[in-house]
């Protein structure tokens, strides 16, 4: 037994980095769930700092084991070097503004090292030496299928079996990279197993009532790119795509309980209101206006510069004030709080920088191609709603690609 999990360790370390990249994510995902959910019996929303520091661990191993790999790297001068030199800037401006500020060193460290280490990752990756590697698609597709029935399945054990505060449905980054997955096969005629189908539907059965805003817009382009493709090449097709998708989305719909996120996360949707304070989006732009008058309190500087990582605020929800504060949920927002003004600059080149990788990688022939543009687009979409996503993507959606196995 020894032996195999040494075996399949130094498997895992023998495959490229954007693969173990992926790879790391999900057993993150995947040892929350057995051993803080299901054996412990702890809450599943409270358990993201416990998440990203097991995630963090698992890459310090990683860079101990390829110590020597690393400081053997060259890089080519391409955009993503340069972004990601900018983002090197970038922490060092929130790392020093927020310590002349005297914020919390805790909180500092852990509005740095994401971005940082985000930024490492994705040199890494951009480097020749992995960007000539071939990545194996067929496994990423496997191994995340496998691993998302597994934790849906745990998380449905613990929660109505055993009554324990646990969700069946995934978590936002592996749902984002294993939904990116199964969009590129479909959009590149990738032959998907009937095995990883069964597997897709059971997570889409387990997780469909806690779908978040960003993956239903995801969703709602995806099946408007395949729509698109169909009604070029395969018309007749594209008629019986928009049947099955009709019937299947009015029986999700019914499917799925009253009191379910998904649900109502639509039906909110209609009553958006830019006056409102009340729901999610409310919220959101409640935070967007606690930042602006905490900014503004600390005078000029503070506007231009913003108040650095680590900064705090108080935020006024719906049913209670939120004290020391340090997230936003809107990019604009968050990229105020910690950069001020100049934050601005940095989100301009964010969002330039995604762009250039959603369109340059966009491909209907090769999966792992439009893997990392949904990626990007994915990354786009979560900086209208929630930032960490794209940091916690772990610099996957800035991949190099210089070869691509099937």
């Amino acid at each position: 037994m020894v032996t195999f999990a040494i075996d399949k360790i130094n498997s895992i370390f023998h495959r490229t980095f954007f693969e173990r990249i992926i790879v790391y994510c999900f057993l993150s995902e995947l040892i929350v769930k057995i051993v803080f959910e299901l054996c412990m019996g702890k809450w599943w929303f409270a358990l993201s700092p416990v998440k990203q520091i097991i995630l963090y661990a698992i890459f310090a191993l990683d860079y101990i084991v390829n110590f020597r790999k690393i400081m053997a790297i060259s890089f080519w001068g391409n955009p993503v070097l340069y972004f990601m030199i900018l983002v090197c800037v970038m922490v060092a401006q929130g790392s020093f503004v927020g310590i002349y500020n005297h914020n919390r060193p805790f909180e500092i460290f852990n509005d740095s090292f994401p971005l940082l280490l985000m930024a490492v990752n994705a040199l890494r990756l951009q480097s020749p030496i992995e960007s000539k590697l071939e990545i194996d698609f067929s496994f990423l597709m496997g191994f995340c299928s496998w691993v998302s029935v597994i934790i849906c399945v745990i998380g449905f054990i613990a929660k109505s079996v055993l009554g324990l505060l646990s969700t069946p449905a995934i978590s936002g980054v592996i749902a984002g990279i294993y939904f990116a997955l199964v969009v590129a096969a479909l959009l590149t005629g990738y032959k998907i197993k009937l095995l990883h189908w069964i597997c897709f539907l059971v997570v889409l059965g387990f997780s469909a009532a806690d779908f978040n805003r960003t993956m239903l817009a995801f969703f709602l382009i995806s099946i408007g790119v395949i729509f698109f493709k169909l009604c070029i090449y395969r018309p007749f097709t594209a008629l019986f795509f928009v049947v099955v998708i009709s019937l299947s989305g009015f029986g999700l719909w019914n499917f799925l309980p009253d009191d379910s996120k998904t649900k109502k996360r639509i039906t909110d949707l209609t009553e958006i209101s830019a006056e409102s304070r009340t729901g999610s989006v409310g919220e959101r732009l409640s935070e967007w206006v606690a930042i602006r008058e905490k900014v503004a309190l600390n005078g000029t500087t503070a506007r231009w510069i913003g108040l650095g990582h680590g900064a705090l605020y108080d935020v006024r929800y719906t049913v209670r004030i939120l004290k020391d504060y340090g997230f936003a949920h809107f990019a604009w927002a968050l990229f105020y709080l910690r950069y001020g003004e100049s934050g601005y600059i940095y989100l301009f080149f964010f969002i330039a920088i995604l762009m250039w990788q959603t369109f340059r990688y966009w491909s209907f022939t090769h999966p792992l191609s439009m893997t990392v543009s949904l990626l990007g687009l994915l990354s786009l979409l979560y900086l209208t709603t929630y930032v960490n996503f794209v940091i916690l993507c772990m610099g996957l959606q800035f991949f190099v690609i210089k070869k691509v196995k099937q």
